[in-house]
C-alpha cells in the first residue's frame, strides 16, 4: 500500500512539474503577468526593443495607444473608429517567449448544464505567409495563429499569432498580434505588420 502511495505521490508530482514546464502555459503566463505592467505612454520612447507596428493602420485608423513596461516591453492597441469588434494589438516583450509547438485550445462562451459557461476546444493552427518590412528588407515568414476566444456578446473572436521574434543591431524582441475581427480580416491585418526600426 505505501508503494502504491509514494509511486502515486510520484506520478502526481512529475505531471505538475510537467504542466510548470508546458510551453503553452509558460507562454500564458509571461503575456497576463504584463497586462499589470504596462503603463499608457504619450509615445515610443520608452521601447526600448525593435519596434513592430502597424504604419498602414495608423494612417486609415488614427494613432494607437501606445502601453509600455519598465523593461521596454510594448503593446499598441489599433482601434477601428467606426467598427465595434476590429482591433488589432501588437505586444512587443523583452524577455523570451516560447514558440509554441502546439495550438493553445480556444475558449468557448456556451451553454453548461443550463448555464453559460466557458469550454476549451482543441484546435491546430492556421497560417499566412506575410511579407514583413524591416529596415534590412522584406521578411518574408509563415505566421502561425490561433483562435484564441471565439466571442461574446461584448467582444468579437479574437485571434492570436505563435510568438514572432526580431532582432535589430543586437537587440531580440519577441511579439504577439492579436486580432479581434467580426469580419473575418485576420490574415488581412497580419500582413499589414511592419518592423519599423
Amino acid at each position: 500500500m505505501r508503494v502504491l502511495t509514494f509511486i502515486s505521490f510520484l506520478f502526481v508530482g512529475f505531471s505538475v512539474l510537467a504542466q510548470e514546464a508546458s510551453p503553452v502555459q509558460q507562454w500564458k503566463d509571461i503575456i497576463t503577468s504584463y497586462y499589470a505592467k504596462f503603463d499608457e505612454a504619450e509615445g515610443y520612447d520608452g521601447i526600448k526593443i525593435p519596434l513592430l507596428a502597424c504604419p498602414d493602420l495608423e494612417k486609415k485608423w488614427g494613432q494607437p495607444k501606445v502601453f509600455v513596461a519598465e523593461d521596454g516591453s510594448y503593446r499598441l492597441m489599433y482601434t477601428h473608429p467606426s467598427e465595434s469588434f476590429e482591433r488589432v494589438d501588437v505586444y512587443g516583450y523583452a524577455i523570451p517567449l516560447p514558440v509554441l509547438t502546439n495550438a493553445p485550445a480556444e475558449s468557448v462562451d456556451t451553454m453548461v448544464n443550463g448555464e453559460l459557461g466557458t469550454v476549451e476546444r482543441p484546435q491546430t493552427f492556421k497560417d499566412v505567409t506575410v511579407k514583413i518590412p524591416t529596415p534590412a528588407g522584406n521578411d518574408k515568414r509563415d505566421v502561425q495563429y490561433f483562435r484564441e476566444y471565439s466571442g461574446g456578446g461584448a467582444d468579437g473572436p479574437m485571434d492570436s499569432t505563435n510568438t514572432l521574434t526580431f532582432t535589430v543591431n543586437g537587440v531580440t524582441g519577441y511579439y504577439v498580434v492579436k486580432v479581434e475581427s467580426v469580419s473575418k480580416a485576420t490574415k488581412k491585418f497580419l500582413k499589414q505588420i511592419e518592423l519599423v526600426r
